[in-house]
């Protein structure tokens, strides 16, 4: 039988992400640095913020937002301009997916967005398969593990 997965709403995600985390974070082929993020719902749970810090410096936002049919993300790093993609998002285990079409270094890719659950947290994978060459699976760019802050 071939597998399938159904769309969910971002309702589930939002609530399984709030809250503070902390743990460590590595890109593709560097030495791994700490990382601090926290994640706040809107009041309806369409909206989900992750603000992350890593190494003390370098500071991220991921704005998720439920807008029906697919999941909109505004991502900024402070360099250049906020990446904005559109996504779908599926239940994967206990965790989630999101999988979306757009350019990474100026490359056509396949976005996925990995929210692998854990013992008592997350392990987040930011995967890219480009569309113009051959390798036939998913390349991580950088995996992040989250522990709740207590």
């Amino acid at each position: 039988m071939p597998a399938t997965a159904e769309k969910i709403p971002l309702f589930s995600m939002c609530k399984a992400l709030s809250g503070h985390w902390q743990g460590s974070s590595a890109d593709a082929g560097q030495a791994p640095g700490q990382v601090q993020m926290q994640g706040v719902c809107s009041e309806d749970n369409r909206q989900l913020f992750l603000s992350v810090t890593v190494a003390g410096d370098k500071s991220e936002s991921w704005w998720f937002s439920d807008v029906g049919s697919h999941i909109r993300l505004i991502m900024d790093n402070g360099v250049g301009e906020p990446v904005v993609r559109e996504f779908s998002l599926y239940r994967q285990g206990k965790g989630f997916s999101l999988l979306g079409q757009g350019q990474v270094t100026e490359r056509p890719a396949m976005v996925r967005l990995v929210f692998d659950a854990q013992d008592s947290g997350w392990r987040w994978l930011q995967q890219v398969q480009f569309l113009d060459d051959d390798y036939a699976d998913y390349q991580v760019l950088r995996g992040i593990e989250l522990q709740p802050v207590l």
